[in-house]
């Protein structure tokens, strides 16, 4: 009767333990794929402002850049059709 006792108190746990190790297990991963889902929900902001805002941005970088003492570039138009050189 011990021995039976002592064997279902080993198995219980075992058991649990193998439990609490595949809870941790489950947490990490989900922890990961939800920085996953923020670094993709941040990635997708930054394409859509630089797309909304990107030729702007570009002029007035030139336009600081045309002012800074010491510059030998020539300030240049930002878009898809003139490159800068």
């Amino acid at each position: 009767m011990l021995f039976a006792q002592v064997y279902l108190w080993c198995l219980t746990d075992a058991i649990s333990t193998r439990l609490a190790t595949a809870r941790r297990r489950a947490q990490t991963g989900q922890g990961l794929v939800e920085y996953g889902l923020i670094l993709a929900l941040v990635a997708v902001v930054v394409v859509a402002l630089l797309t909304t805002f990107g030729k702007q941005l570009g002029t007035t970088f030139s336009n600081i850049l045309s002012h800074v003492p010491g510059n030998t570039t020539q300030p240049c138009d930002v878009g898809p059709a003139t490159p800068c050189p």
